[in-house]
């Protein structure tokens, strides 16, 4: 079964589709604690999907310390790993966004072409947004292609596309930059398969190809009841009293602010994504 390492894995979305296709977790990388307690708890603690090596510590870690810390255990996975997945910040790519040049987040990019370096995977897929494909000056190369040919002088055949994933069953009209490739074979009729595939899929799925969002959600609707999680509390707040029933209650679809020993902190409706995947 192929197996994979997870960079900048968040809460573990491409992690559980992975799984769910019949991937083996390897291990993931996420700086964000939250983000890693999420991803822990659904796929760690409560299953048994990664092969978690001894020599990494299973909690939350920034890239660069891996990088130092670990390169010697890195160079020594070369050969064993099909796949290195991830997809760095895009907060400075977005043109949603103040779109900041400068943003030191934009830099994790070569993070994830430094890792890819030492360990040598078999294959390499990396996702980010529209943006990514756009220069910040007329004169500037685009990341995208910064990206590419950093992988290309590797030894990797590169192909990579804009991709609406609006059309392929995600109920949110939003463009995000792929790219896919692989140190043996030609990848070339890649998006091709993809879209052909993913037509297949929905109607397996019984899905349209454009989900319009209150067919996706509108069961969360509180006026079709609340369920209350009781792990939800102890996970952000390490067992002080997060007020939760006040956010649920509040009827608050957007952010709660509250502050425990003079930290704030600010609940989305989406930050314990584990409350979500456990219901998928």
């Amino acid at each position: 079964m192929a197996n994979y390492i997870d960079l900048f894995a968040g809460c573990g979305g491409l992690s559980l589709g992975l799984k769910n296709a019949g991937w083996n977790g390897i291990f993931a990388i996420e700086k964000n604690k939250d983000a890693f307690e999420t991803l822990k708890y659904n796929l760690l603690t409560n299953s048994s999907h990664f092969n978690w090596p001894d020599w990494l510590p299973k909690t939350n870690h920034d890239i660069y310390d891996v990088l130092e810390n670990y390169e010697e255990q890195l160079k020594q996975l070369q050969g064993t790993v099909d796949l290195v997945a991830g997809g760095p910040p895009c907060q400075g790519f977005s043109l949603a966004g103040k779109r900041i040049e400068s943003d030191k987040r934009n830099n994790l990019v070569h993070a994830y072409i430094e890792f890819v370096k030492l360990v040598k995977p078999k294959m390499v897929f990396f996702e980010n947004v529209h943006g990514f494909t756009i220069p910040f000056e007329d004169d500037k190369v685009p990341f995208s292609v910064i990206v590419k040919e950093n992988l290309e002088e590797i030894g990797y055949n590169i192909k990579s596309q804009v991709v609406d994933v609006s059309k392929m069953g995600v109920p949110q009209k939003r463009k995000r930059f792929i790219l896919v490739g692989s140190l043996d074979n030609n990848v070339d009729n890649f998006f091709i398969d993809l879209n052909n595939y993913s037509k297949s899929f929905l109607e397996n799925k019984g899905l349209m190809v454009e989900v319009p969002i209150d067919e996706a959600i509108s069961d969360l609707l509180k006026e079709n009841g609340v369920y209350k999680d009781p792990t939800f509390k102890t996970l952000i707040t390490n067992n002080k009293a997060a007020m939760l029933d006040d956010y649920i209650n509040s009827g608050n679809t957007y952010r709660y602010t509250y502050d425990i020993s003079g930290i704030n902190y600010i609940l989305t409706n989406i930050i314990n994504q584990k409350f979500w995947l456990d219901k998928f």
